[in-house]
């Protein structure tokens, strides 16, 4: 879709997909005049839109940012099109633990580049120069790797790991998954909740419930079955409600 507006993109994404502007619309919680704007390019949508945009209309983020003005005259839509395309960059890198810059060593840094990298200067990153096969170039502080070739892919794991893990504790574990990561949240509340129960002297049948619902939780990350007999063991062993 080169060469084609950022309002084009989505309007032939959309037909492809046969959909209305007014069910897009539905999806992304926006009315179908807004829809009807971006495609004739009278406005943008927020860049916090854009991956929702992106995954309803089925393509990457960056193919919606794969765009370009109508004419060489025309710059006012080029000029909004990499503003969102800069501003979702932010976004992304304000929200990251870590970032890993990737550049074509067969053009090397260009200014967008050099903006990029001084968003990312105060997170831990790793600059990457891609299709080294073809070029054959080397820049300093930069790891050069080939998709093609496979050439220094292996050393591209390690590097990420060193990158994530270097400010981790040796024995630290950490949690990927969304789905674990949202059951430690509920345990800590049902922890929280029990505490409080115990500082308000509530009953221990209530306490119970919320001890019991944050081992469910550990349990469902550990793929374990939480019996009567663990919580058995907490109120044998520890004076709650005392």
């Amino acid at each position: 879709m080169a060469n084609r507006s950022m309002g084009e993109i989505i309007s032939t994404l959309r037909k492809e997909r046969n959909m209305t502007q007014r069910e897009l619309a539905e999806r992304l919680n926006v009315t179908d005049k807004a829809v009807s704007k971006w495609e004739r390019g009278l406005s943008c949508q927020d860049v916090s839109s854009l991956p929702k945009l992106a995954e309803t209309l089925g393509v990457p983020v960056e193919t919606l940012l794969d765009a370009a003005p109508k004419s060489d005259d025309n710059k006012s839509e080029a000029d909004k099109i990499e503003k969102i395309g800069m501003d979702f960059t932010k976004k992304c890198i304000d929200e990251s633990d870590a970032v890993l810059m990737l550049f074509d060593s067969q053009t090397g840094m260009t200014d967008v580049d050099k903006e990029i990298f001084k968003l990312a200067e105060n997170k831990p990153c790793l600059k990457i120069a891609t299709k080294f096969d073809l070029s054959h170039k080397k820049y300093d502080g930069c790891l050069t790797i080939s998709s093609a070739t496979g050439e220094n892919i292996e050393n591209l794991k390690e590097e990420i790991k060193n990158l994530v893990c270097s400010n981790l504790e040796e024995e630290t574990e950490f949690i990927t998954n969304e789905r674990q990561q949202n059951c430690l949240n509920r345990c800590l509340t049902a922890c929280q909740n029990a505490l409080d129960g115990v500082k308000r002297a509530e009953l221990q049948d209530l306490i119970a419930i919320d001890i019991k619902t944050a081992l469910l939780e550990l349990g469902e990350i550990r793929g374990e079955v939480v019996t009567d007999d663990v919580l058995n063991n907490i109120f044998e062993h520890f004076c709650i409600g005392k």
